[in-house]
């Protein structure tokens, strides 16, 4: 009776020891784990609201301004097409350059980070080689040419306004070559 006595008192002891090194594994859970953030993904675009933007299902750069809203529904003309819901938002995004279209524009691609979609970004930086891999942040915006004119003077084609017009497009204050 005596050594089962001491035995249950050992087991309580080791109980207790349990217990609490399980509390504060608990407690340095509670501390570390809210400065974890699992958005912060390198390689994924962001957006910090809730979107209600649909899709088109128009993948090519040609034909989207065919599926343009107009005005007079309340949205803005953007807000139908691929990456609209990003529109105010600041980004990081991994991707490769696909064409330089100016010294200081260029556009991109990525069938991840931007849901398969070309985005064309526009910077105070020269434009990064082709085939270049970047990691760039900034704000999207809605492309407007003239409002690119007087922020980056830069002149773009007809063609190529008439494509990337009322689109969204990358705003860059950072961009970097990655591996």
């Amino acid at each position: 009776m005596i050594s089962r006595l001491k035995s249950n008192k050992s087991s309580n002891l080791i109980q207790k020891i349990a217990k609490a090194n399980g509390a504060i594994a608990l407690a340095f859970f509670a501390l570390i784990l809210p400065a974890c953030d699992a958005n912060d993904t390198i390689g994924e675009v962001k957006p910090t609201e809730e979107s209600t933007a649909t899709n088109t299902g128009d993948t090519t750069t040609g034909g989207a301004t065919a599926n343009l809203p107009d005005d007079t529904d309340g949205r803005p003309a953007s807000a139908g097409l691929p990456n609209a819901e990003l529109i105010g938002e600041t980004v990081t995004v991994s991707t490769k350059v696909k064409e330089i279209v100016g010294p200081k524009a260029f556009i991109v691609y990525d069938k991840e980070s931007l849901r398969g979609q070309e985005m064309l970004v526009v910077s105070d930086k020269d434009a990064p080689p082709v085939g270049t891999n970047i990691e760039v942040t900034g704000v999207v915006g809605t492309f407007d040419a003239a409002v690119i004119k007087r922020d980056y003077d830069l002149d773009f084609t007809p063609d190529l306004v008439k494509v990337y017009e009322n689109r969204p497009y990358l705003a860059a204050k950072a961009m970097e070559k990655v591996d």
